[in-house]
């Protein structure tokens, strides 16, 4: 987990090594302290590997609403937010205040997370493409006996409960 303090100025006073690894196009940059949040995001705004995030920010009036947002959220520092970088990693970045008005960043990769649900949600649609294209009828019913799934040949072979059976999407 990367790791960040700032104090209630708004000025760095620790990084751990992670952070410095997850930012490793601004590592030094973390090594520095009494750096003020803002000095950190201006750099990064000025980065070749910021610009080249899957969204980059080509005009001027992009970068300063960026750097708007990020100010806002550093110290609002009630966020959570998950990015998804150019590379394909993602990272999940939490701020938080501290009882003295300083700020806490915490940042995980969680590129193994989105990985397996990227994968579940591709098996959960290849089942439900699978189940259409049965030359039968399939329905499926939960515990309590309420309709869950049907496919399209159910919803023909029983046209005379259409209004039933047209609540369910495959």
């Amino acid at each position: 987990i990367g790791f960040a303090f700032f104090d209630k100025h708004e000025r760095l006073v620790l990084a751990n090594e992670k952070m410095r690894e997850i930012r490793q196009w601004q590592s030094e940059i973390w090594k520095k302290k009494g750096i003020s949040f803002e000095e950190i995001i201006d750099d990064a705004l000025a980065l070749p590997e910021y610009q080249n995030r899957k969204i980059p920010l080509r005009t001027t009036k992009e970068i300063k609403k960026a750097k708007a947002f990020r100010m806002a959220e550093f110290r609002a520092a009630d966020a959570t937010r998950e990015v998804e970088r150019a590379d394909g990693s993602w990272i999940q970045s939490t701020k938080r205040k501290t009882s003295d008005g300083g700020r806490v960043i915490l940042r995980i990769d969680i590129t193994d997370i989105k990985t397996s649900q990227q994968r579940a949600a591709q098996a959960e649609q290849r089942l439900l493409d699978a189940i259409e294209s049965l030359p039968v009828g399939f329905t499926l019913f939960d515990a309590d006996e309420k309709l869950v799934l049907a496919n399209t040949a159910t919803k023909e072979l029983r046209y005379w409960e259409a209004n039933f059976y047209a609540q369910i999407v495959t």
